[in-house]
């Protein structure tokens, strides 16, 4: 039932989708003449919402508003029911956009008109998809309930467009796939955001058992994350069954971007089972896979992994030096916004030995690295152990300098256990140097941020 001019244009959709920009842009081109030549204005507003797919795929957002927006604009002065589904989609795609350029005010006003002219016009569709952009948008800004919420009304109407199936298969796919992708959305939010992995679970398994047909760019993945839903449960079992499935996935494509850190996952598991040798197998497959992918802040991590495992497992310190120098060198060739957390490895090392002069060298070094690349985690981390070497070394002054600074910073990081480590070890200096004021001070300040902190979890449902 298609008319010629859709027909051209959606083979430029096809070429969109196989990334053939040259010949997508060729038959585009053609279709807005042929839609010219026959006079039918309706098709216009579907070719220009192509258009913006197709350069909203490659990257140039500028251009790909600028078709969305004359999609919207031809759309209003057509009458009739495909004319204005193409605005309404438009809509979607620009408020999607928006949210990408963190332009939240201007998505949330785009995607609300979207919901009050489908709702008038009979459109579940497109409200559908707005509750979906509308879902990642609040997610974004870190309101986490709001997002779940959006997510679940988008996936209710896709289940309610989907029985029965509709005539055209292109929407039942589509419809199918914003449902696959909200589930585990929420998913998602639950395990890494809200730490609610109990309550994510169902959502893994609601994903898996709605995969759209033929579905399988991300599916390892999507494993993945369930098997480490219950490693953090500490259901390491289940994980590593749960793992097997993804690898078996990952391997099948030939998926290496998921594969690099489905067997770090798996190394981590053996290694919180104690089951350190099979870690260290999974994690030199993970380094070797994460190397042919060229990722080397991955592989800086895993490295690590091992080389802890060798110091304080093995109790092999030369084979542990070894590696956490091989961490130095490959940050200092790859990475070299790697080089604070490289040197305070080092800096570690030395401090587990109690050879305080050579840790400190270390740790000032990393210090130095994590203030220029403004990591304020690798900062907090080098603040905090070149206060504690002080601390070890009886530089008090230099200690507390550091120390009331990393303090500070962990407030503002809301990192609650470092605030602890670094109230014990600045207390213990005041008591020691017998300076009650300081130590009242720092009473005061610690018991006020955890007040703040209980009512900032209260208030998030968090008991």
């Amino acid at each position: 039932g298609e008319s010629i001019v859709e027909f051209i244009a959606n083979i430029g959709f096809c070429y969109t989708m196989l990334k053939h920009y040259e010949l997508a842009q060729t038959k585009f081109e053609e279709a807005l003449e042929l839609a010219k030549k026959y006079n039918r204005p309706q098709d216009i507003p579907s070719i220009f919402s192509l258009m913006g797919f197709f350069y909203e795929m490659q990257g140039q957002v500028d251009k790909a508003i600028h078709f969305y927006q004359q999609a919207v604009q031809a759309g209003k002065e057509i009458e009739g029911k495909d004319a204005q589904e193409s605005v309404l989609n438009a809509m979607n795609s620009l408020a999607k956009i928006y949210g990408q350029l963190k332009q939240y005010s201007k998505a949330l006003e785009s995607l609300q008109q979207v919901i009050e002219m489908s709702t008038k016009m009979g459109q579940e569709g497109p409200t559908a998809r707005a509750y979906f952009e509308m879902g990642e948008i609040y997610h974004s800004q870190a309101q986490f309930t709001k997002a779940i919420e959006s997510f679940e009304h988008s996936i209710k109407l896709y289940n309610k467009l989907l029985n029965p199936l509709p005539e055209d298969p292109n929407y039942v796919l589509t419809y199918q796939i914003y449902r696959y992708l909200g589930l585990n959305k929420i998913a998602m939010t639950y395990t890494y955001d809200l730490k609610k992995y109990k309550e994510a679970i169902p959502y893994y398994e609601q994903t898996l058992a709605n995969i759209p047909p033929n579905w399988s760019q991300g599916l390892a993945t999507v494993y993945t994350r369930f098997g480490q839903t219950y490693y953090f449960l500490q259901n390491y079992d289940k994980a590593l069954e749960i793992y097997q499935q993804a690898l078996m996935l990952a391997s099948e494509t030939n998926d290496l971007n998921a594969k690099a850190p489905l067997l770090h996952s798996i190394g981590l598991t053996y290694d919180e089972k104690g089951d350190v040798k099979n870690a260290i197998v999974f994690y030199e497959q993970a380094v070797a896979t994460y190397r042919e992918i060229n990722r080397p802040k991955d592989t800086i991590v895993i490295l690590t992994s091992m080389a802890n495992i060798y110091l304080y497992t093995f109790k092999e310190n030369d084979k542990a030096l070894a590696f956490f120098e091989q961490i130095l060198k490959i940050a200092q060739e790859h990475d070299p916004t790697q080089l604070a957390f490289a040197l305070s490895n080092l800096g570690h090392f030395y401090y587990s030995k109690y050879d305080f002069d050579t840790a400190l060298k270390y740790f000032e070094q990393g210090l130095l690295e994590a203030r220029k690349h403004q990591n304020p985690n690798e900062l907090l981390d080098a603040l905090y152990y070149t206060g504690l070497t002080h601390k070890n070394k009886q530089h008090n002054d230099q200690a507390i300098s550091y120390l009331e600074e990393a303090f500070a910073l962990a407030q503002q990081l809301g990192n609650d256990e470092r605030v602890g480590y670094i109230f014990e070890a600045l207390s213990q200096i005041y008591a020691k140097i017998e300076n009650s004021q300081k130590l009242s001070q720092l009473f005061q300040a610690t018991l006020a941020y955890y007040q703040s902190r209980l009512k900032e979890h209260h208030a998030n449902g968090d008991t």
